[in-house]
């Protein structure tokens, strides 16, 4: 991240904020798109309650794990085998909250570009990493949005407590 966000803050200076953001993001999508048409980026199948992939073999002795699922997601047009695309009709059950990540995704790109270009690479991904593991810690503490709940103890309390102290030592200003 704090590469990504140098290169991103490098290049906002010569071609402007915004457009440095559709750049990337576009960049990025090329690159994940033609990762797909080569086959080299097969989904994921959707988890069982068993925790296994959709197309998990169960040793019924027929053949192997990886056989089995390989011809089961072949059968359902999964993405189970190498090379196969997504199944598009599950893009429509899926919450309209969960495609917010293209949209906050952009708004990363452009705030870590924002902040490494005013504050510095270290003091910008210090306050960045402090900030996503708050959240993380919220998100699991609370189960949000399918996650597993994940009590926030008093010592993840104090390993975020020493974090921030952590981040407040990079980010304060030496006179």
């Amino acid at each position: 991240m704090a590469l990504q966000g140098t290169l991103n803050a490098m290049l906002s200076k010569t071609i402007g904020l915004l457009v440095t953001t559709l750049i990337v993001t576009l960049l990025g999508a090329i690159l994940a798109g033609s990762l797909l048409l080569l086959g080299l980026g097969p989904a994921m199948e959707p988890k069982t309650e068993t925790g296994a992939g959709a197309g998990a073999g169960t040793g019924s002795g027929s053949g192997s794990g990886a056989q089995e699922t390989a011809q089961t997601g072949a059968k359902s047009g999964t993405a189970g085998a190498k090379g196969r695309w997504p199944d598009w009709a599950k893009f429509l059950a899926v919450p309209w909250y969960a495609y917010l990540g293209g949209f906050i995704g952009v708004a990363i790109i452009y705030g870590v570009a924002v902040a490494i270009a005013n504050t510095g690479a270290a003091a910008a991904t210090t306050a960045i990493v402090a900030a996503q593991l708050i959240t993380a810690a919220l998100l699991d503490h609370f189960g949000l949005f399918g996650l597993k709940q994940s009590p926030l103890t008093w010592l993840k309390g104090l390993g975020i407590a020493l974090l921030a102290v952590s981040a407040y030592l990079v980010l304060r200003q030496d006179s």
